[in-house]
C-alpha cells in the first residue's frame, strides 16, 4: 500500500501526510478492500480508526490485524 504505484492510484494516500485524518481513513478503507475484499462496516472502521489514532506508529500492526483475522484467513481455505 505504500508503493508509489498504489499511492498514485489513490490520491488521498498520495496527497495527505501519513498520520492525517484523511490518510488514516483511506488507509483503513484500502485495508478492507485489499485484504477483506469488502467495504468497512461502521463498527470495524471506527475500531481501527481508534487504534491508529491511539498508536500513530501502528500501521504495520494494523495490517497484521487484518491478515491475521479469521475473515482474511478463511479466504485461503
Amino acid at each position: 500500500m505504500e508503493s508509489p504505484e498504489f499511492r498514485d492510484a489513490h490520491p488521498i494516500l498520495r496527497d495527505n501526510p501519513v498520520g492525517s485524518q484523511a490518510y488514516n481513513e483511506e488507509f483503513i478503507r484500502q485495508l478492507y478492500r485489499c485484504a477483506l475484499q469488502r467495504e468497512a462496516d461502521p463498527g470495524g472502521f471506527n475500531y481501527h480508526m481508534t487504534f491508529i489514532n491511539t498508536y500513530p506508529d501502528g500501521y504495520t500492526t494494523l495490517i497484521g490485524h487484518f491478515i491475521e483475522s479469521p475473515e482474511y484467513q478463511q479466504r485461503f481455505q
